[in-house]
């Protein structure tokens, strides 16, 4: 989002933008909208779907989005932002133009940035053909990833990736992310073969970035382009001819003006861009796709099975790609052990200059004139942007129904509570991608790539550890990171610890404030305001803590020990939650522990099976309550996670074999869980876990990984036991070694465990790939 007006003047506007004026200014009549104290429902003008209301506008934050996940206005694309942006989208207007137009019906003045300098308030960098546009004028679109190669010296001349450093990131070849602003500075580090994304991204984090790649949910930012790859002097001369085709094309067919139109050239390539204000083009999923298909259209070949064009046989449709990096405008690249530059210009500079000029331009860096974005979006342009954006979004519901057509070809009646998976086939493909049964991330990155991204609904694990190793104190921690990050709703079946000790041990997590602190001044709450840092981080504590309280419900007592008080408990909260509208929401039941739950039901029916009436029935264990439990997960739907003490008389990670009796005994009473986790004290120093990689990985195709490993155990040993904090609050190493896990792979997760603080930090000693 190119920003033209200033900040203070927009937040006017938003200001006098709540939801009825939104929906008057769109013209929505109150037959098509319903409204509530907190929220407006009204149909969708984006996906046009007539069926039911999506489109939600809430009253307090004046945010808007759309609950069809295919379409463009929901959460999981452009939705969730303000009502401003909303009515851009909406109307399919570039932003500036929808502020401008909104400006002019509310009477409010909006003042341009820089006081009026330039009509689309940026300007361009000379250097690097980059928009030297302040951060705060693309919203969250403001990061590139850069990248730095050399050339081999070998003989072959190719460049190979290298160390690069940049603002305390490290990086090898490419993967650093940094902000727009700061391009110039990475620039001038390097002499050469810098490199730079084609698109903004709206994250700094680059393994963050790679996730939502990989899961197809990345949302971009970035000027349309079409690249024409050459491998010879003949293919950069029909190269040319062909750039110039394209462009005249755009001119005709989508009036497309030659001001707005950037050539990019070295003797390799020849990059055509044009603005993406002359598209109307707004962050997007997938919008690498979108550009692609525009290309294929307007070049005449199938998307679906794109075939060699003879009139543009130099159009590489393979540079269509989120993750597209290439050489920064203006810097020097090495090519068959040349050094050129690959320069920028205009359109019409470029069409005038023949393949010899263009090649003496490489050579001596020409300085061209910068210019600013094309101002105004051009209908007929925006017109074939939203036209793809649109088919784009059609092919990804037609991909399930043709998925559901394919795999489920015909319905099956039920009988006797039996379903067909046929006639399950549609309502499972939704269940698998609806955010309400979304996966909970753990702490720990270590854990969660073991356990293919977090907790599922439907599972339940076992957290085990022999008394003392912290077993509580980690599911505790997990659910407040659920309730706190995942806005999941957790509730906590309290059997080891009451609700004070629970909301104690919580304040102690978040504020990092030592639990015999907080019971010193238990003792003597006279000085709990007099001790006005200890008042500040509780209070602090507390206030955040608030902040997510209400997804906790902690049960305990008499209604800890029932089954059935416990399954209508969730099924209460699952019909609250949909009641509610909520979209976001998964549902975590932590029980503390199986033992004693055992107990507790023994002890309520007074007979020693579990349905307490003495007729048939095996005597209550563990074994049989977790298979219970697995059916509450799968019929409900939700995520449990629970604890479980064992006695052994040794204590040594290295015995977590298969052969050890306590694993043997664990694994027979947890034989329905789905993931096994125990908790194993390792003390001050990593011996034993570095023993036991030795043993184990000896023989084995893996045991060239063992001195690597070794070592970063080593440095990590070193590291934290030279740490004052490390000492003064008595942590200790902790292992968590993955037993059994029908989801994903066996490892050992390590941790600090700060006990004072109820605390298990994190410690990633396979993050190197070993």
């Amino acid at each position: 989002m190119n920003q033209k007006y200033t900040k203070e003047s927009l937040d006017k506007l938003r200001a006098r933008l709540d939801a009825s004026t939104f929906l008057q200014e769109l013209g929505v009549s109150k037959g098509d909208y319903h409204a509530t104290d907190n929220e407006i429902q009204a149909y969708c003008p984006v996906c046009n779907d007539r069926s039911k209301m999506t489109l939600v506008i809430e009253q307090d934050s004046r945010t808007a989005y759309c609950r069809n996940l295919y379409c463009e206005a929901s959460n999981m694309n452009y939705g969730g932002e303000d009502l401003l942006s909303m009515f851009a989208l909406i109307l399919g207007k570039e932003y500036n133009q929808a502020a401008a137009d909104l400006a002019r019906t509310l009477n409010v003045e909006l003042e341009e940035i820089g006081g009026g300098a330039a009509d689309s308030g940026e300007s361009v960098s000379e250097s690097t053909g980059q928009s030297a546009i302040a951060s705060e004028d693309l919203g969250e679109f403001r990061f590139v990833e850069v990248g730095h190669f050399a050339p081999s010296e070998s003989d072959d001349g190719k460049l190979r990736p290298v160390q690069i450093n940049y603002a305390g990131q490290r990086g090898f070849g490419r993967g650093l992310m940094i902000r727009l602003d700061q391009l110039d500075e990475f620039m001038s580090q390097y002499r050469s073969n810098v490199y730079c994304s084609h698109f903004l991204y709206n994250t700094g984090n680059h393994e963050e970035l790679q996730k939502q790649i990989g899961s197809s949910r990345v949302m971009l930012l970035g000027d349309y382009y079409v690249v024409f790859k050459a491998g010879s002097s003949a293919e950069i001369v029909h190269a040319i001819n062909q750039a110039i085709d394209l462009v005249e094309r755009f001119k005709q067919n989508y009036d497309v003006p030659y001001d707005a139109v950037t050539v990019y050239y070295t003797s390799q390539h020849i990059s055509v861009h044009v603005d993406y204000t002359v598209f109307g083009i707004t962050p997007s999923r997938n919008l690498h796709e979108i550009f692609r298909r525009m290309t294929c259209a307007t070049i005449g070949v199938d998307p679906d099975n794109p075939e060699r064009s003879a009139a543009f046989s130099q159009i590489d449709l393979s540079a269509y790609r989120p993750d597209l990096i290439t050489n920064i405008p203006g810097t020097i690249l090495t090519i068959d052990g040349r050094e050129i530059y690959k320069i920028r210009m205009s359109y019409t500079a470029f069409k005038k200059m023949s393949y010899q000029r263009l090649h003496e331009f490489s050579l001596r860096r020409p300085d061209l004139p910068s210019r600013s974005r094309w101002p105004e979006t051009i209908s007929k342009a925006s017109d074939f942007f939203k036209s793809f954006r649109a088919s784009l979004e059609r092919d990804s519901k037609s991909d399930e129904r043709d998925v559901i057509a394919n795999i489920f070809y015909s319905q099956a009646e039920s009988a006797g509570g039996i379903t067909s998976l046929k006639q399950l086939g549609p309502t499972l493909l939704r269940r698998l991608f609806d955010d309400r049964r979304q996966v909970l991330p753990t702490q720990s990155e270590h854990l969660n790539r073991t356990l293919s991204g977090g907790l599922y609904p439907g599972n339940l694990y076992v957290v085990a550890g022999i008394p003392g190793t912290g077993t509580s104190t980690f599911v505790l921690q997990m659910m407040n990171e659920a309730a706190m990050n995942s806005d999941a709703q957790c509730l906590f079946v309290g059997l080891q610890r009451g609700v004070e000790e629970v909301f104690k041990r919580s304040l102690s997590y978040i504020g990092k404030i030592p639990s015999p602190m907080i019971d010193d001044k238990r003792r003597k709450p006279s000085e709990l305001y007099e001790d006005k840092e200890f008042n500040r981080r509780m209070f602090s504590a507390f206030e955040k803590y608030q902040t997510f309280s209400d997804n906790i419900t902690i049960l305990e007592g008499s209604a800890a020990g029932s089954l059935e008080g416990i399954r209508q408990l969730v099924l209460d909260k699952k019909l609250e939650l949909e009641e509610q509208g909520a979209n976001h929401s998964s549902v975590l039941l932590v029980i503390d522990s199986l033992q004693l739950m055992v107990a507790m039901l023994r002890a309520r029916s007074g007979k020693a099976s579990l349905n307490g009436d003495g007729t048939g029935g095996r005597e209550i264990d563990v074994d049989i309550l977790t298979s219970h439990l697995k059916a509450m997960a799968r019929e409900l739907d939700v995520t449990i996670l629970a604890t479980f003490e064992y006695f052994n008389r040794g204590n040594s990670t290295h015995q977590f074999l298969e052969n050890n009796p306590a694993v043997l005994e664990l694994l027979h009473s947890t034989q329905f869980a789905d993931t096994v986790f125990m908790i194993s004290r390792l003390r001050t120093n990593l011996d034993e876990l570095k023993e036991y990689y030795r043993e184990s990985y000896s023989g084995t195709p893996l045991e060239g990984k063992v001195t690597k490993i070794q070592q970063k155990l080593a440095e990590i040993e070193q590291k934290h036991m030279q740490s004052d904090e490390f000492r003064e609050m008595n942590s200790e190493f902790a292992v968590l070694d993955i037993v059994k896990n029908r989801i994903g792979i066996t490892e050992k997760v390590l941790f600090i465990h700060n006990k004072p603080t109820s605390c298990f930090n994190p410690v990633d000693y396979l993050n190197g790939g070993f």
